[in-house]
């Protein structure tokens, strides 16, 4: 690679991706200050990884993979709080660092070298192919094939302060047995009365961002027993609620028990929804699967919908260009993670306006899996017509893409239009 690219500084885009480059990165990348896309993937690059693009502040897709790279990751990834990172197939060796999960939207770091243990908040699809990480995580191991950490060893100097202590410990038991004594007291009717209200709240989901802490009750108390007040739309299956819990504002999508198909679907999402995770996919909090009542529990996103969006006159006038290609941007890496990321891929069938919401930031997210379908590698698969008439995809992900770009760029257009003649 020419080390007088790096005299470019007015350089926003930059893609030699898919060529036979060879010999390392130069080393005053940091140069390029207004760089926001660097491709360097598919190359022949070695050498190790250039602490200045570390400095490149405006930098959004950083791609690296299918190259040589060698030498540990950097230490520091919180100066890539908004840049999507592919270092996949490489040769990185070393541990991975838990600056890894400093605000980093994307980072794939699969098929390298890397040993130890594995840090709780990282995606394990993003990390499989190193053979030598480890995790005490079950799911984890089972799912994900990584081996268990082995044990800390054990401290000798550990030994000595018990021999110390053990003594002043022995004299101070009879003093405490007395509070020992009501403590288990104590825990025992605490026990009986929480064995109570589980019996009592039986069918209930559990929430794995909030520890479990939150129940059938709270649900109920938050939204009042599914006030009308607190439906904030409507959606295929059901009505949609907002409920301020203490933890955060979430949103309750209720499904109609008593309709079968609704059932399967809702089933579907948990069970596909329970098992991704991406920054561009909404999150699922908890579920509730009741013979009277189911619904989901998701992250709140403040604007709504895309399709909510784009047909507001106030919205849409602060829905600007860079952040409408934004958006394209998110929902592309969405389904990219869908179906090539995930050990079975993911067919969606139904990326429709509706079913793309909008964060307080603009940044999107792809929801309503119900109608999402597995894809088994080692099998025939054919899928029925499903989804929103008029965005039934047929059949490649880039017409999927141009038509929702397409959507954004004249829906633009139409407005601007609109105004002119008013």
């Amino acid at each position: 690679m020419p080390i007088s690219l790096t005299n470019l500084t007015q350089l926003v885009y930059l893609d030699i991706s898919y060529n036979f480059l060879t010999g390392f990165l130069p080393s005053n990348f940091d140069q390029l200050t207004e760089l926001q896309v660097l491709l360097l993937n598919s190359n022949s690059i070695s050498g190790t990884f250039p602490i200045s693009l570390t400095n490149l502040s405006q930098l959004e897709t950083l791609n690296i993979s299918h190259n040589s790279l060698i030498g540990n990751l950097p230490s520091n990834f919180s100066t890539y709080y908004q840049t999507s990172i592919d270092l996949s197939n490489n040769n990185l060796t070393g541990t991975v660092p838990h600056s890894i999960c400093n605000n980093v939207p994307f980072l794939n770091i699969s098929y390298n070298y890397l040993r130890g243990p594995i840090p709780n908040c990282v995606d394990p699809y993003m990390v499989i192919g190193n053979k030598d990480l480890c995790t005490n995580f079950p799911y984890k191991i089972i799912h994900f094939q990584f081996r268990p950490c082995p044990p800390r060893k054990k401290n000798n100097n550990l030994k000595k302060i018990v021999v110390i202590v053990l003594p002043i410990l022995f004299s101070l038991v009879l003093a405490f047995s007395l509070i020992t004594c009501l403590n288990i007291h104590h825990n025992s009717i605490k026990n009986k009365h929480v064995n109570t209200t589980t019996t009592k709240n039986g069918d209930l989901f559990c929430v794995w961002n909030y520890d479990g802490k939150i129940a059938f009750d709270d649900i109920i108390k938050a939204t009042e027993d599914f006030d009308m007040r607190y439906c904030i739309g409507t959606g295929a299956y059901g009505s949609i609620y907002k409920a301020q819990l203490p933890s955060g504002e979430v949103v309750l999508h209720g499904y109609e028990a008593e309709v079968s198909s609704f059932d399967e679907s809702f089933r579907n999402e948990v069970r596909i929804l329970s098992e991704i995770k991406h920054t561009h996919i909404v999150k699922l909090y908890g579920f509730c699967l009741h013979k009277r009542i189911m619904f989901l529990i998701y992250q709140y996103m403040e604007r709504g919908s895309l399709f909510s969006v784009l047909y507001d006159d106030v919205e849409a006038v602060e829905f600007k260009w860079r952040k409408r290609v934004n958006t394209v941007k998110g929902i592309a890496f969405a389904l990219s993670y869908l179906h090539h990321d995930c050990i079975a891929p993911i067919v969606h069938r139904d990326v429709s306006t509706s079913n793309i919401l909008l964060n307080s930031e603009w940044q999107a997210s792809v929801c309503d899996f119900g109608t999402a379908r597995l894809l088994q590698h080692d099998s025939s698969n054919r899928t029925i017509v499903a989804g929103t008439i008029g965005y039934i995809a047929p059949g490649k992900l880039t017409i999927a893409f141009s038509f929702l770009f397409l959507l954004c760029f004249f829906s633009s257009y139409l407005y601007d239009a609109h105004h002119a003649y008013s």
